[in-house]
């Protein structure tokens, strides 16, 4: 009976139904935290004339890092006013945070980012609706910020053109979405009744799948449903009109993609190339199957500044871990020596998922951890 079933049931309906009943079952565990855990919120400094945006950084670190210090910085110097929320299970708030941070939430190890992200939107629903503010921007520790071009990069987050802003977006499961580590929105879409229901329909359970399915994408869908004005920077657009796009910069993208491109470039090209790059053709093509914050950074770093480095970069094994040194040649052209060696350390130290012991893949497959 059983492969009768299976017969006409595909194998990733199989892997999400598993998925979701390990989301279902930790309901139960979350709605009694959140029934008698509170998050513990301080105000050091009230919305003034100074600022006009907020900025949400949800934070899974112990203390403020030399990354996040680096975009914290940044959007005080042009007028954030910061609300950090923090899920760690112990979080020393040390003196670079108190002169940066304006509202700090303690959410006691409750959620994931998304968890951060609908507490501090409740802080402002209630406290700073009334505010003169231009944007909501989101944001979290998922990535290494970059000092170098960080202005500009977070500038391009406060176009007034735009309702809705993320540096990136993608097509995972064919569920085109904004990634929701830096997303902005405007005040209206903000205060719009469509995101706030959303946010109150939104449940904290700590499952990384329960939040990229019910966070990001979801997210995404109520944004889309307002019909916004949606740009993302480094769209696929952007990337196919890049000069140095090319089959002679090939080493500048994750491994993954070169061994697909010689893969499949013959069945594509071999008699058809007229000139034109088969390369860029190829990404062109194929763009929605590789992630472009992790399958392009080499390239973005060494010929655009790149702000921010994914810290699932190697992990995934979007890169190879042996291309490491390689990144970091690149790498050590745009950030001081200590800084680099912080960062090469957590990828050395974290390594890949393919090396990781049996039972953490188990929980990272299931979205535990």
């Amino acid at each position: 009976m059983l492969d009768k079933i299976l017969k006409y049931l595909p194998l990733y309906n199989l892997i999400y139904a598993v998925k979701y009943f390990v989301a279902a079952i930790q309901i139960p565990h979350s709605f009694l935290r959140t029934l008698f855990i509170k998050p513990e919120i301080t105000k050091f400094n009230d919305y003034t004339k100074r600022n006009s945006f907020i900025y949400i950084y949800a934070s899974a670190e112990p203390e403020l890092g030399e990354s996040s210090f680096n975009i914290l910085k940044t959007v005080k110097e042009l007028g954030g006013y910061i609300i950090l929320v923090t899920n760690a299970k112990s979080y020393t708030f040390n003196d670079q945070a108190r002169s940066l941070v304006d509202v700090f939430i303690d959410n006691n190890d409750t959620g994931w980012d998304f968890a951060e992200y609908k507490q501090a939107s409740k802080y402002i629903y209630s406290n700073l609706s009334a505010n003169d503010f231009s944007k909501v921007i989101y944001a979290n520790d998922s990535v290494f910020y970059l000092p170098k071009k960080l202005k500009d990069e977070v500038l391009l987050l406060l176009d007034d053109k735009r309702d809705v802003v993320s540096f990136f977006d993608g097509s995972a499961n064919q569920h085109y979405h904004l990634a929701s580590w830096c997303l902005s929105i405007s005040k209206n879409i903000f205060l719009d009744p469509v995101i706030r229901n959303f946010w109150n329909r939104y449940f904290e359970v700590k499952n990384k799948f329960y939040t990229i399915v019910r966070g990001e994408f979801g997210l995404s869908k109520a944004l889309f449903s307002l019909s916004p004005n949606v740009f993302a920077v480094y769209n696929g657009f952007y990337l196919n009109s890049l000069a140095e796009l090319n089959v002679n910069n090939i080493k500048y993208v994750s491994a993954k993609l070169t061994a697909d491109f010689f893969e499949n470039r013959y069945f594509f090209y071999e008699n058809n190339n007229q000139g034109a790059d088969s390369f860029k053709d190829y990404v062109a093509h194929n763009l929605s199957s590789y992630p472009v914050p992790q399958t392009f950074a080499p390239l973005l770093l060494k010929f655009y500044d790149l702000s921010f480095i994914k810290k699932d970069l190697f992990w995934h094994e979007s890169q190879s871990l042996n291309s490491l040194y390689f990144m970091f040649s690149i790498l050590d052209e745009k950030i001081n020596e200590s800084y680099s060696n912080l960062i090469k350390s957590y990828f050395l130290k974290r390594g890949r998922i393919s090396t990781a012991k049996f039972h953490v893949k188990i929980m990272v497959f299931l979205g535990i951890r």
